[in-house]
């Protein structure tokens, strides 16, 4: 058996109708190899097309959940994904359910859908041409990469912020110390008014990078050909550091031995 790679797929860009066609097109495509999935059926509105009605009655059915209240809102439970009116009724559905997934004979969730979309697939070789055809070029995103970048955002972002996160840390201690003997409120308004403080001078950092903006010259570095928007000057460098240079080293991405570029925009033309 083929080890599964998970993956995201990217849907910015397209509109519902495209969202739809492509979530059932891959619901297609991961029929042959599904065994039971679980989805929530929304309440219907005023307008809602007769072949979501019908398919979220199926699923009710189904399910057993057919009170008045159910009817209001309800989750699924696990159905057999092997029925031919079940699943259809999944595919049909789909657009309008908040959350749902589709799990494999061998217990591993293999589709994930949020929002009226399949956001998630988890595929063999063999299924990830098959895709890759069905959703187009670089929307299949690998998973442990996502993670990854998501990962050193945020520790960029703690290191970028270390007021800030002083601050909310100071919050809770404070709040925790409140019931208690002590500085607990002294300490929690200590912390509020270090995040405000580091709150405005974020915004103020923010409108000065998008005043620089306006200002830039046309093109890039000619030193590292990144965007001068990333260059010290312009609120998005990293201690003087290009931001895109910075963020290469960090995703272990640099394609060249050279240090990160330190120049400063140079005076609009």
């Amino acid at each position: 058996m083929q080890e599964l790679v998970e993956y995201l797929i990217d849907l910015d860009g397209l509109d519902n109708d495209q969202q739809d066609a492509i979530g059932r097109a891959v619901l297609g495509a991961m029929a042959p190899v599904a065994a039971r999935f679980q989805i929530d059926i929304p309440g219907a509105r005023p307008g809602d097309p007769e072949d979501m009605l019908n398919a979220g009655e199926v699923l009710r059915v189904a399910a057993g959940k057919t009170s008045e209240k159910d009817r209001a809102y309800a989750t699924s439970g696990w159905l057999d994904a092997t029925d031919p009116a079940l699943w259809e009724a999944m595919v049909t559905f789909m657009p309008w359910s908040y959350d749902g997934d589709v799990w494999n004979g061998d217990g591993r969730q293999i589709v994930g859908l949020h929002d009226g979309e399949v956001t998630y697939v988890a595929l063999n070789d063999e299924q990830l041409s098959v895709l890759s055809e069905i959703v187009g070029p670089g929307r299949l995103l690998p998973w442990a990469q996502v993670r990854s970048e998501r990962r050193a955002a945020r520790r960029a972002w703690l290191r970028r912020n270390p007021v800030l996160v002083g601050g909310w840390l100071a919050i809770i201690v404070g709040i925790l110390l409140v019931p208690l003997p002590g500085p607990g409120l002294p300490v929690m308004l200590a912390g509020l008014a270090v995040v405000a403080g580091a709150s405005i001078t974020s915004k103020a950092r923010r409108r000065r990078a998008s005043t620089a903006d306006r200002h830039l010259p046309p093109g890039d570095c000619s030193g590292c050909g990144h965007p001068w928007s990333e260059h010290r000057g312009s609120g998005n460098d990293r201690r003087g550091m290009c931001g895109e240079c910075a963020y290469e080293f960090e995703h272990d991405q640099r394609a060249t031995e050279a240090p990160g570029c330190r120049l400063s925009i140079p005076a609009a033309r």
